[in-house]
């Protein structure tokens, strides 16, 4: 604000610093942080002689803060780390960039929300560190936060039901269906049969199906089986 009698005639020069603008009103935009001279000129009528004054304006970044919080899930599972970046006032800052190293560093830009959203799934079981950053611009300050980011191993669906064969049969086959947490053929893995004090071991196929040959059951009378699947990384 300047006090000037009225009548007089007022001018604004900003220097070439690029920080600020002024219009003709004395308003005063932040371009970029930095500081600025703007001489304001007074006066040049019949009753008073031109003067003038130099205003000195300082325009600071505004600070950032990164929000998030650690994620746990299961292998596989298309859970999101859900990034917001927010400035001083928690107004949402977006289309600027973000580089989030989870496993490997790749850059990011935030929605109209302020936020960017990263898939967990596909990451290996591991305890993981989530080192967000934000470089900053020539409006906002940087920030940075390290989030918690566990997968745990999936849980895998067994199907294995009751069984009836005719004891004639030399060769019983016996099958189960193995899938994985999100219902998906497990594919190629090692399933074992241990029934009558006998084990017996047989791959999936593309299906998740494992079936088992039964050689030497040709007694009369009721089993009591065991299916396992052992777990891998």
């Amino acid at each position: 604000f300047i006090t000037v009698p009225a009548g007089l005639n007022v001018s604004f020069v900003v220097d070439d610093s690029g920080v600020v603008s002024v219009d003709g009103n004395g308003t005063v935009t932040a371009l970029k942080s930095g500081v600025a001279k703007v001489t304001v000129l007074v006066g040049d009528n019949k009753m008073y002689a031109m003067n003038s004054t130099v205003v000195t304006v300082t325009v600071s970044k505004i600070p950032t803060e990164i929000v998030s919080s650690a994620v746990t899930t299961d292998y596989n599972v298309d859970k999101n780390l859900v990034i917001t970046l927010k400035d001083a006032n928690g107004k949402p800052i977006s289309g600027v960039k973000v580089t989030i190293d989870l496993n490997r560093a790749k850059t990011y830009a935030t929605d109209n929300k302020g936020q960017v959203k990263v898939s967990t799934k596909g990451l290996s079981p591991n305890a993981y560190t989530a080192k967000i950053t934000f470089a900053g611009d020539i409006k906002y300050l940087g920030s940075a936060k390290n989030v918690n980011v566990v997968i745990k191993k999936a849980t895998p669906k067994l199907t294995a039901k009751n069984k009836k064969f005719k004891k004639s049969t030399n060769v019983k086959k016996y099958t189960v269906t193995l899938k994985t947490n999100t219902k998906k053929a497990m594919k190629k893995v090692t399933v074992t049969l241990n029934v009558n004090k006998k084990t017996i071991t047989a791959k999936t196929n593309s299906k998740g199906k494992a079936i088992f040959k039964i050689k030497k059951l040709t007694k009369k009378g009721k089993y009591s089986a065991t299916v396992t699947f052992k777990e891998n990384k």
